[in-house]
This record gives structure tokens, C-alpha cells and sequence, in this order.
């Protein structure tokens, strides 16, 4: 009888994520070209705290670099609730493929973490850094959007520069960034890009949050590629090349990191190579990638809004971590 009644209740939250879905996508359009306001990755604390001069960031949409680079900007209000609901749920409210189904149920298709949660402490304020989040999904499986199996790697705001200082200056609650990696049938687990999602106030005092997320997509550095990695560094040539004086790692050859990587990372991350990438691991054009990603992450940010404030409550009643 407990698992029917847990498997009832599974399924009448997922058509609830359905009817939020729905009646999002009635009020969303997705982007028609490419937007001023593109920001690198080396620049993500201009996301959150824009200059006084210069041209402003990306708020909403997508933009892309000379070079390739696309930056996706989303903003996603959470009506009524607390930025304490969003750690939770990257915390510990989503432990499982159940409620990753939940989160986006045409979208999304499983999730594990590769990685254990840290034990409960009142100080550890981002329990998700450190921790690998390993799901598949589609960008618009309803459009076309093929299954991908992704790697997400969570770390410290710290690594792009995004220091408490500044999280406090903007008023930020809740900060996450992570490295992103898809899994592609030949070469292996590849590096393709950046995110930062984090909490800003709703404006006229309204309760509640404005969840931001801007992602730089296609930025591939091949030299931490795991398969040509382990090919490089097992040829006889590169043993021959590597230096005596200078340690080999786990991670690969000195003559790998210092001349080859550097080398097919050059010859990779340009326009044309981003072109023939967005077709190869997507089967798109750049804009239409750049697109599905924008309004995925719309999606599936705005069906969490519609439920992550009420989970949350329950979690708590049931004695569920803080």
C-alpha cells in the first residue's frame, strides 16, 4: 500500500510539473537572433554585478563571441518563495531520478550524484560544491532536442572570481557555478561549458526571488579530454618527447599539456569548429543550440518555482536537513 500511495503521489506531481510546463510554454518565446552583451567566462562577475561603463551584460537571450562562444541569459521569478527552498533543492531536495523527472518531465530522463552529500553543518552554506551531478536530458525532447548524458560539476563561485564580498555587495543569497561536460560517442567526456545561477530580490519589495542563470556553452579545452588523453600519453612518441625533469601526472603527459592540448584546442575553439560542434554533439545550428538552451533553462527554472517552496516545507516537517 506505501509504495502505491508513493507512486500515486509521484505521478500527480509530475502532471502538475506537466500543467506548469504547459502554461509556461504559452507565455515564453523563445529568442529570434543573436543579442548584444556577450560576457566570457572570465568576466562572470560582470553578471552579477554589471560595470558602471561600457556596454551592459546579457539580461535575457543569447549572444555569441567573435570566436564562437555563445552566453545564454535567463530570468526566472520565484513568487512566494525562499531562496532557502533553491539551496535545499540543489542540496538535498533532488537525490534522485524521481524528482529530476519532476523538475522538467519532458526534458529531463535520469539523475544520480556521483559524488556523496557532505555530512549536515551549520556553516556549509553551498553543500553542493565539490559534489558531480550526473543526469541525462534533452534541450526540447517535444522539438526535436536528442537525450544527452551530462556531467555537472559543482564548485566554488571562488574559481570564477565571485567572492562572498561581492555576493553580499548584490544582494545575492544563493550562488551556483559549475563546469559542464557531455558525453560524445567518440572523444569521450568533453569540457563544453560554464554556468552561474544565482538569487537576486524581486523588485517593489515583492516576496520572493529572481532566479538569473547565464551560461557560456562551446568553449571546449580539449586537454582535459579523458580519451585522447589516454591516447596521447600511451604512444611511444610522446614518451619519447616528455621531459625527465618534469613530472607526469594522472592527468597526462607534460608533452600533452604543454604542446599538444594547447595546440588542438587552438585549432578546435574557433567559429568554423563551434559551427561543425553544434551539429556534431547536437545536430544544430549555433543559434538553434543557443535557443534550445535558453528555453530549457526557462523551463525547467519556472516548473521549480511552482513546487520547490511546498517540497521544501515538507521536507521540513518530515526532519529533513535545514
Amino acid at each position: 500500500m506505501a509504495a502505491l500511495a508513493a507512486s500515486v503521489i509521484a505521478s500527480d506531481q509530475i502532471s502538475s510539473s506537466i500543467a506548469a510546463l504547459d502554461a509556461i510554454r504559452e507565455r515564453i518565446e523563445e529568442p529570434a537572433d543573436w543579442t548584444p552583451g556577450y560576457i566570457a567566462v572570465e568576466r562572470m562577475v560582470d553578471c552579477i554585478l554589471p560595470p558602471t561603463k561600457g556596454s551592459p551584460p546579457l539580461e535575457n537571450g543569447v549572444a555569441r563571441s567573435t570566436d564562437g562562444t555563445i552566453m545564454v541569459a535567463t530570468n526566472v521569478e520565484f513568487q512566494d518563495v525562499d531562496t532557502a527552498a533553491l539551496a535545499w533543492w540543489f542540496g538535498e531536495g533532488c537525490p534522485s531520478t524521481e524528482e529530476y523527472l519532476r523538475w522538467h518531465p519532458k526534458d529531463h530522463v535520469s539523475a544520480t550524484w556521483y559524488t556523496p552529500m557532505p555530512a549536515a553543518s551549520s556553516s556549509n552554506r553551498e553543500p553542493w560544491v565539490g559534489r558531480e551531478h550526473r543526469v541525462v536530458e534533452a534541450l526540447g525532447a517535444d522539438f526535436g532536442g536528442r537525450p544527452q548524458s551530462l556531467r555537472i560539476k559543482f564548485c566554488s563561485p571562488d574559481e570564477y572570481g565571485v567572492d562572498e564580498a561581492l555576493l553580499k555587495e548584490a544582494d545575492v543569497d544563493v550562488a551556483l557555478t559549475a563546469r559542464v561536460c557531455v558525453r560524445d560517442p567518440v572523444l569521450g567526456w568533453l569540457d563544453v561549458g560554464h554556468f552561474i545561477h544565482f538569487t537576486r530580490p524581486l523588485p517593489n519589495g515583492r516576496n520572493g526571488f529572481e532566479l538569473a542563470s547565464r551560461s557560456c556553452i562551446q568553449e571546449i579545452p580539449l586537454a582535459s579530454n579523458e580519451r585522447i588523453d589516454r591516447f596521447l600519453t600511451t604512444r611511444p612518441f610522446v614518451k619519447v618527447l616528455d621531459r625527465d625533469d618534469i613530472a607526469v601526472d594522472a592527468q597526462g603527459s607534460w608533452w600533452l599539456k604543454t604542446v599538444v592540448a594547447p595546440l588542438v584546442s587552438r585549432v578546435a575553439n574557433n567559429n568554423i569548429m563551434r559551427n561543425v560542434a553544434a551539429r556534431m554533439l547536437e545536430g544544430r545550428t549555433p543559434l538553434s543550440l543557443a535557443c534550445a538552451n535558453w528555453r530549457h533553462a526557462t523551463e525547467e527554472f519556472s516548473i521549480l518555482s511552482s513546487f520547490v517552496q511546498g517540497a521544501y516545507e515538507a521536507s521540513r516537517e518530515k526532519g529533513g536537513r535545514a
